[in-house]
């Protein structure tokens, strides 16, 4: 089984990977994604919560995979654009698990694929189907997952993901399971999955379902050309977002444009039934 070390801190490890000198690139690539790895173990729900949307909604490690199957030139052209973000999760302070200390230098072991506390997708799949039956009405926000997730607010959205990531149900694993199952590519949102387990409804890719509902609300309404940019913006960051509202507008991407206030008055101040629209359609309108 190959060792890797990771004693070295993570600004370190960029250093090496970013220096011109011909030092092997794979051994820097190997521990910068065993500290990765290591992180991710103990990371806090609320922590994993906050990586993900940092991450446009996947997991750290999902994240880690992609970088591992990652060309050199890709890996190195990666780390370079997500620099910040490295140096930022490489400072969080996880959960501690017990003073426990060893000499050993830590190390990155090949792990089979697992799903939660489940080793068969099937099985992972009918425990979150269960689990999520018997708390739909425990839970407010699978509650309103399933009656009215187009009212879904970003603090229930939160709380929907930190209680099923409490039972080891995780978006990634979620879709992990169903593409293995289906043997299909499947890339779904945690408010599908749930909505699927109590109400049967089918397993649209996130991405079907954003270009179906924008499809269909410029077909219902008549848009000038500003406004179908506009729109065009908002329909490609909601490939990477679960609900659209109002706070939607205060991320990076739209305050070059003024943020709600701003995208409203074009819109004619129709922008919040809009925003209702769209939600309805990604939802309930193929449900």
């Amino acid at each position: 089984m190959k060792s890797v070390s990771v004693s070295k801190t993570m600004p370190e490890l960029l250093e090496d990977l970013f220096r011109t000198s011909s030092e092997n690139k794979q051994q820097v690539k190997d521990r910068i994604l065993a500290r990765l790895q290591r992180k991710n173990t103990n990371l806090t729900p609320e922590q994993k919560y906050e990586v993900s949307e940092r991450l446009g909604g996947i997991y750290l490690k999902t994240y880690v995979c992609k970088l591992k199957s990652c060309a050199e030139d890709v890996f190195f052209e990666t780390c370079k654009k997500d620099q910040d973000f490295l140096l930022w999760i490489d400072s969080l302070k996880g959960r501690k698990t017990g003073h426990f200390y060893s000499e050993k230098e830590d190390t990155l072991k090949e792990t089979a694929r697992g799903y939660g506390n489940a080793e068969k997708p099937e099985d992972y799949l009918d425990a979150f189907t269960k689990y999520v039956n018997e708390n739909k009405d425990q839970i407010e926000a699978i509650k309103i997952a399933c009656t009215k997730p187009s009212g879904m607010t970003r603090a229930q959205l939160r709380e929907l993901k930190l209680a099923l990531e409490k039972e080891d149900f995780t978006e990634a694993s979620l879709n992990e399971a169903v593409s293995t199952v289906t043997n299909a590519h499947i890339v779904v949102d945690i408010i599908a999955h749930v909505r699927k387990a109590v109400l049967k409804t089918p397993l649209i890719n996130h991405d079907e379902r954003i270009e179906a509902a924008f499809t269909k609300l410029t077909a219902t309404h008549r848009f000038n050309k500003i406004q179908l940019d506009l729109l065009e913006k908002v329909k490609t960051y909601m490939r990477h977002e679960s609900i659209l509202n109002t706070e939607t507008f205060e991320a990076p991407a739209f305050k070059m444009e003024g943020c709600f206030a701003r995208f409203n008055k074009k819109f004619g101040g129709t922008l919040l039934e809009l925003i209702r629209e769209i939600n309805t359609y990604i939802y309930e309108g193929v449900a």
